[in-house]
């Protein structure tokens, strides 16, 4: 989800804790907001692969750093004894 929040009746978005300021510790929305329901966003599908991509480098970015760790404390060790 990229944004979530409230809208009222005449499709105005609102925060999500738009209540909450409104009426701290109650859970109930004051009227004079109109909230009718809530909305949320999302990443459209064309996203997907690019962000997929992305992430998949991250993570195989840590997977090498990682192996480059353990061979130079290998290294090092060796190189103690």
């Amino acid at each position: 989800m990229t944004d979530t929040g409230l809208l009222t009746s005449t499709g105005e978005r609102l925060p999500e804790y738009a209540c909450l300021e409104r009426n701290p510790g109650r859970g109930v929305c004051p009227a004079d907001l109109d909230v009718t329901g809530w909305y949320a966003e999302f990443h459209p599908v064309s996203h997907h692969w690019p962000t997929q991509l992305f992430e998949s480098s991250l993570v195989l970015a840590l997977a090498l750093a990682g192996v480059a760790l353990y061979a130079a404390f290998r290294l090092v060790g060796a190189r103690r004894a």
